[in-house]
Parts: structure tokens; sequence; C-alpha cells
């Protein structure tokens, strides 16, 4: 009997085309401010020039690798996941030296910078975590491309808020985007499987959990103790 363990890898154009989509979100939201930016505004400084060039790899790197395999592609696939190792151990440092960086240049979020720092933060952990669970998962297919995939679904509101907030100046509009995202994965699921995913279920509740942190302990003068304790 083929276990899902040790079932050929098939691919499913549908995780190559939300890798795509997840790209296209990224260069929509941070297209005026990095891809795109206007010559008149200050210049990026060098950390945030890297910091974004390296995140750019990384959704692109999401978004090919989920169209390997559907191209049958699959040697391929797996030593591009071993580089992806590799990227991940800067990411991640990067991203809070990031954090600390924007915090000092006083970034706020619902007029807070305390507040703020609860979205890179749990981002960054948020990230690491899904796509390290990806890698555990590699021999489960169904599970690993879904983690692989929702781990930057997960971080992504960064760039949906700031869609919101450019094209419609409305930076809640990047929420729903984002929890429109997993209504798509949950109803692919409901239509291949007859059942959502667990993996789609356990990312959208860690979205949806961050989400709540954010809007009551991010808002309390507990939390912005514990920032300015941390960060000065």
């Amino acid at each position: 009997m083929t276990t899902e363990t040790d079932a050929p890898v098939r691919g499913e154009p549908f995780f190559a085309a939300m890798g795509w989509l997840q790209a296209a979100l990224v260069f929509a939201g941070f297209a005026p401010t990095y891809f795109l930016r206007d010559a008149a505004l200050p210049p990026l400084s060098m950390l945030m020039q890297v910091h974004g060039a390296i995140f750019t790899v990384w959704i692109l790197l999401v978004a090919i690798q989920a169209s390997l395999i559907p191209a049958g592609r699959v040697l391929l696939h797996m030593k591009l996941g071993l580089a992806s190792i590799g990227l991940m151990a800067v990411m991640v440092p990067l991203g809070f030296v990031a954090l600390v960086d924007a915090y000092a240049r006083g970034a706020s979020f619902m007029g807070s910078a305390e507040t703020f720092v609860m979205l890179p933060l749990f981002d960054i952990v948020g990230l690491a975590v899904f796509w390290g669970l990806g890698v555990l998962n590699r021999h489960r297919p169904d599970w690993h491309k879904r983690f692989m995939l929702l781990a930057g679904i997960y971080a992504i509101l960064p760039a949906t808020a700031r869609i919101g907030h450019a094209y419609f100046d409305n930076a809640v509009l990047g929420l729903i985007l984002q929890m429109a995202i997993f209504a798509v994965f949950i109803g692919y699921d409901l239509f291949r499987r007859k059942a959502v995913h667990p993996v789609t279920l356990i990312v959208l509740a860690a979205a949806i959990g961050r989400t709540v942190l954010l809007f009551t302990v991010g808002t309390t003068e507990a939390w912005a103790s514990l920032v300015r304790g941390i960060l000065g």
C-alpha cells in the first residue's frame, strides 16, 4: 500500500499559481517604497536595501520551487531546497536587525512604535517556524508544500497592508486580503480533499491568533514597557 510519506511526488499547478500570486502581491505592496521607489524620496539605507533584496530572493525562490514540481524538475527542486537553508539562516537575523532599525526610526502602527514591533516580530518567528516545519515534513508532500507556501502567506501582511494603504487608503484591507488568500486555500482543500488540510488550519489559526494579540496585548502599556525595556 502506498502511503502519503512514500507516495511519488505529484505536482499541483495550484501551488505554483499561489507562489506567483504571493510574489505579485509582495511586488505590488512594496513597489512604491522599494521596487519602483520614486527618486524624489530619500534613499533607502544599505540595511533596508539588503533586507529587501534577500527577502525578494526568498519570495521568488518559493514561487520557483512550487513551479518545479509540476514541471517534473524534482531533483532541481531538492537542490534549491538545500540552498534555502542558507538563505533562511541569513533572513532571520537580518529580519530582527531590520525590526530594531525600524523601531529606532519611529515606524509605527496605530500610532504606536511599540505596537508596530509586534508585527515584524511575529512575522519573522512565524515564517521561520513554518518554514522549519516544511523542511521537517519534506517527505510528506501535502504537508511540505502547504507549510512552505503558507509560511509566506502568514508573513505577507506587511505587503498586503501596504497595498491597502497605498492604493485604497485603508490598511485594514491588507488583513482582509490575507484572509482571502487563506479562504482560497480552504476552498482548494475542500474541492480536492473534501476536508481542510491540517496545515491550512494550523497556519490560519496562527495568523488569527497573531492578529488578536496585536489588537489586544500589542496595544497595552505592559507591552509598550516591555518593548522599551528591551529596545530602549
